[in-house]
């Protein structure tokens, strides 16, 4: 019998930005990331925290039309953070999702890419992404409401 040799886990998540440096300080400025000086951050994971991992439908609702994949981002407070975020300026998605992995929200980056935000229940909580004018809750219902601009 032949044995696979198993992925333990994510090693690593890239993606593309049009502005570099620009990108990377509005993440350190609004969610807090140690954006290091090769240009990214290293999250080193806390005991009893998870990383879900899971191939969608081609037609999933849960991130927008046109986007291939979407990451969260856990966060101790999503009140705090999208209360921080309005205050900012940034363009905050007004409903808060409650699932039964937690409450998840949305806001705008300077890409129009939109961070989804979550606190899990008696975790810490995550926030992703999608894309401008089109957010998809986590259960993959509905149509995201921040408006496009």
């Amino acid at each position: 019998m032949h044995r696979v040799e198993r992925a333990e886990g994510i090693g690593g998540v890239f993606f593309r930005a049009a502005d570099r440096k620009g990108l990377a300080a509005w993440y350190a400025e609004h969610l807090g990331i140690d954006v290091e000086e090769w240009g990214g951050s290293v999250f080193r994971a806390a005991a009893g925290t998870e990383t879900v991992w899971s191939p969608f439908p081609a037609d999933t609702g849960y991130w927008p039309d046109g986007q291939q994949a979407m990451v969260n981002y856990r966060v101790r407070d999503l009140e705090a953070l999208l209360a921080r975020l309005r205050a900012a300026g940034v363009e905050v998605d007004e409903r808060v999702e409650e699932t039964e992995n937690g409450r998840f929200g949305w806001a705008l980056d300077p890409e129009g890419t939109a961070s989804s935000s979550g606190s899990r229940r008696a975790r810490t909580a995550s926030c992703g992404a999608a894309t401008r004018g089109q957010r998809a809750p986590p259960g993959g219902a509905g149509r995201p409401t921040i408006p496009r601009t």
